[in-house]
């Protein structure tokens, strides 16, 4: 894994982490965590979201460009 990736998962990991502290927090607040189902069910959602966003990052990364002939190659400027 390149450093660039592992760049990448690291930030997306720490903002994900920080949004999942803080939902966790204002779920406390409003008392809507009150077992390990609920803390699971919001810990679940956060790890979605992340993969998500790396998942988006890494596809606006690697496009695929269509040039006139119609074949497909793909730009990942490793080159």
């Amino acid at each position: 894994m390149e450093n660039k990736e592992l760049s990448l998962i690291e930030q997306i990991a720490k903002e994900g982490a920080i949004q999942t502290v803080q939902a966790l927090g204002s779920a406390q607040q409003m008392g809507m965590v009150a077992s390990q189902e609920d803390l699971t069910r919001l810990i679940q959602s956060g790890m979605e979201v992340v993969i998500e966003e790396y998942i988006q990052r890494i596809e606006n990364q690697s496009k695929i460009i269509l040039n006139e002939a119609g074949s497909i190659r793909k730009d990942n400027n490793s080159n």
